[in-house]
């Protein structure tokens, strides 16, 4: 179903989150509706991709963004619904879909924001720690969405690296879900690894982000974390898909 670029819309997949939307409710409950949705995505990599590897902040804590920021940042906000809703026919202009459900038709450079449609509201951003609700909501419902690891060559060879190791003792699966410790991993792990990313990318990036970098370590201190001092990496030289492609393929 690849079409060798990141932009050009899959029309199956987004059939399956047509499918997922359930509409005539608020976006909290169209959001928490979609997990099935999510952990089905994750399963069918483990699936069918023998290189698959689930990173840490790439998968963890960027791959929801594609199940939150349409229900979160395209719903309509109304009397009815003054939190927002998105319905599947808005859903379908944004993504410049057309036709009947099982027929789709994708006109790529027609994406439009719907007739009638009304934004957030001012001073009701949805903001980094809002998003982070969303991430921390889908990870105590179904735990394996943050596990870091992938398959090792072969297809349903998902091999999970220890927490405690690539954490240095500071995490493990025994103490991940208690307190505010979630919380915690969510802010440090995407600290820990966020430098990468910006560095490997342009140069007025880090700039860019900067009021995200500010939030992330913001909470890190309100939050009273235990000191993540970084991330042991080389507890994923054993992923071929890590291998293959690190730090997020900057130089490709």
């Amino acid at each position: 179903m690849g079409s060798g670029n990141n932009y050009q819309l899959q029309l199956p997949l987004f059939q399956q989150y047509y499918d997922a939307l359930t509409e005539g409710v608020d976006s909290d409950n169209q959001y928490a509706n979609l997990l099935n949705f999510r952990i089905s995505r994750f399963n069918d990599s483990i699936s069918n991709n023998p290189y698959f590897f689930h990173s840490a902040f790439a998968g963890g804590f960027v791959s929801p963004a594609g199940y939150s920021f349409p229900v979160r940042m395209m719903a309509n906000h109304s009397d009815q619904f003054p939190q927002g809703s998105l319905s599947k026919g808005q859903l379908m202009s944004f993504f410049a879909v057309s036709g009947e459900s099982g027929s789709f038709t994708y006109a790529a450079g027609h994406e439009r924001i719907p007739d009638n449609w009304y934004k957030r509201a001012i001073d009701d951003e949805f903001t980094y720690r809002d998003y982070l609700v969303d991430v921390l909501n889908y990870a105590e419902r179904y735990p394996p969405l943050m596990d870091v690891g992938g398959n090792t060559g072969k297809v349903n060879t998902f091999t999970p690296v220890d927490l405690s190791s690539l954490t240095r003792g500071v995490y493990n699966a025994a103490n991940l879900f208690q307190g505010n410790n979630l919380q915690c991993y969510a802010h440090q792990i995407t600290q820990a690894t966020l430098p990468d990313v910006i560095y490997g990318s342009a140069t007025n990036l880090f700039n860019i982000l900067d009021p995200l970098i500010s939030a992330i370590s913001g909470g890190v201190v309100a939050l009273a974390c235990p000191q993540l001092a970084r991330v042991d990496e080389s507890q994923l030289a054993t992923f071929p898909g890590y291998n293959n492609c690190p730090n997020g393929c900057q130089n490709y």
